[in-house]
């Protein structure tokens, strides 16, 4: 039941997130109307690739930050929240990157390189 509970939780704040991000992007941003990237999207179903990964890229956001929030502040600590763990490439002795790197640096450059290419292909289709 924890886990269904910790899945749950953490789905359902990254799908929130990625609403208001892309609602932020093509909305408040680009100026598009909803009909109209409705429209795009349904037109090149390739286009889905996008807030998909937006959506695995901050379920691992949430999930590094619930377990960040919980350590420092020790609360959520009976759902059992546990970092994703993530290795440096060429690192031979397989060290993970550490959590305060990834919530400072790793996630914020990928998402915006996500956002980016996602409002470009959006915007141009």
């Amino acid at each position: 039941m924890k886990t269904f509970l910790r899945c749950g939780l953490v789905s359902l704040c990254a799908a929130a997130f990625t609403g208001v991000t892309l609602g932020l992007v093509w909305f408040a941003i680009l100026k598009m109307e909803p009909g109209l990237v409705a429209r795009k999207m349904s037109l090149d179903g390739a286009l889905y690739i996008f807030p998909a990964l937006i959506l695995a890229e901050l379920y691992c956001l949430t999930n590094d930050l619930l377990v960040y929030l919980s350590n420092k502040h020790d609360i959520l600590l009976d759902l059992g929240l546990s970092e994703m763990r993530f290795t440096y490439d060429l690192d031979v002795r397989n060290n993970a990157i550490p959590l305060r790197s990834k919530l400072l640096g790793l996630y914020p450059i990928t998402l915006a390189l996500l956002l980016f290419v996602s409002a470009v292909t959006t915007f141009r289709s």
